[in-house]
Parts: C-alpha cells; structure tokens; sequence
C-alpha cells in the first residue's frame, strides 16, 4: 500500500467522518431538549446540566461543520454556490444563535451597526458566510473573561462592509497575528501557555472560508487594548 493520501481522498473521506458524527449528535440533542423540556425541575443543578449539555451538543455541531468546510477544501471545494445574501441578517442570526454559548461562559452579546438606513448585501454562499461568522463570535466568546461583553458590529460604506467581532481578552502578540489565521500558527500557538488563539482551529477555519467567498479577514488591537476581529466583504447592488 502507497504511503500519503491524497488530499482528495483525505477530503472525502473526512467528509464520510461529518455525516457519521452528525447522525448520533442530532440524536443526542434531540433527547437533551426533550428532558429540558419535559422535566420541570426546581434543582439548580440539573438545570445547569442541561443547560451545559445542550451547549456542548451545540459546540459539537460546529466542530463537525468546521470539519466539513476542512473536507470540502481538501476536495477542491465542489458544490459551492454563490448567492445573494444580507450580510446584517446573516451577523443578527449568527449572534443569537450564539447567545446560550455566550451564557454558558458568563458572557454577553451586544450587536451593533444593524438595522441602519441600508442595509449590506454581498454575493456568497450563504452556510459558508455563516459559518465564518459564527467563527469569528465563538472565538471572541471563548476569549473573553467572564462577566464582560463581547461586541459584535458591522459597519459599511459605498463598496465593503466590514463585520468585527470585539472582546476584553488579551490581544494576540504581534508576531502571530498573521500566522494566527493559519494551521502552522495554530500549531505554535498551541504550545504556549498564554497563547490567545491556542485552541481549537476556528480561525483557521475562518481564514479558509474567508478566502472562499472574497473576504479579507485580519486580527489586530483596538486603542483601548481590546482585540478585534475583522472581516471586510464586497458589497453589491
């Protein structure tokens, strides 16, 4: 037997992985919500265990859809489809989709920018500019301390709309804040105590999906010494 795979292959066979992890994920989930929903218990614990298994069910669901963007790239990315999307719709429902994860680390969610007098729209692939997204507010949530607001805002003007993803964490060093979008940074980063970006690999998954539907996605600290995240996407008519 020949040695290395084929990224193709590892593509699809990653792909295979997805759909066999997903089936007894949506079973697991539908069980949780089910005793969420039928036990009214009055013990805080329980309540609690709930509440922390239903958000592990959901922070599966996107390791798994992390997995497949991983797959589709490695097989050439086949069966994309590009559409017209509103980008402040896209961000409003990514953020309250996020909003129990945000919870179960004792953080809040603020959205800004949206609901202006125009709204931004941009041509891609609708789960695949979700996806990034939801990226981008994942890692600001796990990022940041407890008991503080991690700030999601979306801005325009006449040709880009930018979406940034804001939190109180500690700024990533400026040596990897290139390298923080990529497997190899990943990697390194992982080795550190400290390292801001060391698990996981969302941005990596991020930068990927970025670079499949036109973005620019670029990590940097704001003047009061919060970190940012920001994605800037072509708008169209």
């Amino acid at each position: 037997m020949s040695g290395a795979l084929e990224p193709r292959l590892i593509g699809e066979l990653l792909a295979l992985f997805v759909h066999d992890l997903r089936n007894p994920l949506s079973a697991l989930s539908s069980n949780v919500r089910f005793v969420e929903q039928s036990c009214a218990t009055r013990d805080a614990d329980v309540a609690e265990a709930l509440r922390d298994s239903s958000a592990a069910c959901v922070g599966i669901a996107h390791f798994a859809e992390n997995l497949n963007l991983f797959a589709r790239v490695l097989a050439e990315g086949r069966g994309r489809t590009a559409t017209r999307l509103c980008i402040d719709t896209v961000v409003a429902t990514a953020v309250r989709r996020m909003v129990a994860i945000a919870s179960s680390h004792r953080v809040e969610l603020s959205l800004e920018g949206t609901a202006g007098e125009r709204e931004g729209h941009a041509f891609a692939e609708s789960e695949l500019f979700a996806l990034l997204v939801t990226n981008l507010i994942r890692n600001g949530i796990e990022h940041a301390p407890a008991e503080t607001t991690v700030v999601v805002a979306i801005q325009r003007d006449e040709h880009e709309g930018t979406v940034s993803v804001i939190d109180g964490g500690p700024p990533l060093d400026v040596g990897l804040l290139e390298r923080a979008f990529t497997a190899e940074g990943q990697l390194v980063a992982k080795g550190l105590a400290a390292g801001r970006y060391g698990r996981g690999l969302g941005l990596y998954a991020a930068r990927l999906a970025a670079d499949a539907v036109g973005a620019r996605l670029r990590a940097e600290t704001t003047p009061d010494g919060r970190s940012r995240l920001a994605l800037a996407v072509p708008l169209v008519a």
